[in-house]
């Protein structure tokens, strides 16, 4: 997927835990995130939830540059982290 993106001119923003991989390589941005290395048991664990908060944290932002939609959120209950 992230090949056909970057062949049709997207922008591919990857999130790994591994800054040397195929996917890391081609993409226009790579967000490496991991911290000390897990037993194998919670390898997978630990690394599903560290990239969640990343794309969390993406989500959020993005919602918060946008006033509106912020606006929007909170009508509809949604409670965005106050990250400023």
């Amino acid at each position: 997927m992230a090949d056909a993106a970057s062949t049709a001119g997207a922008t591919v923003v990857a999130i790994t835990n591994q800054h040397d991989t195929p996917l890391a390589r081609l993409a226009d941005v790579a967000l490496v995130v991991g911290g000390a290395p897990l037993t194998t048991q919670m390898a997978a664990a630990g690394s599903r939830l560290a990239h969640l908060v990343v794309v969390d944290v993406l989500a959020a932002t993005l919602a918060l540059r946008d006033p509106d939609r912020v606006r929007r959120a909170e009508r509809a209950g949604i409670d965005l982290p106050d990250i400023t």
